[in-house]
């Protein structure tokens, strides 16, 4: 899977370091992992960044998921 394309995630982005109580979710989400087009050292699934929940990338999609 790493290498492919990043993956969105349903997770609104805040910086994790963050002492600013004031943010408010609604302009970033989180995007994880790495893609092709991502360096070697960028290219895990722990790795966090954010993309504004319009973008469209073409390093850059989701995992569908069915239940059965």
């Amino acid at each position: 899977m790493h290498g492919n394309v990043m993956e969105w995630c349903e997770d609104w982005y805040f910086k994790e370091s963050s002492s600013d109580n004031s943010l408010s979710p609604g302009k970033f989400r989180v995007v994880r992992g790495g893609s092709w087009e991502t360096g070697i050292n960028n290219c895990r699934a722990g790795n966090r960044f954010k993309e504004k929940q319009d973008c469209a990338k073409n390093n850059l999609g989701f995992r569908m998921v069915i239940n059965p």
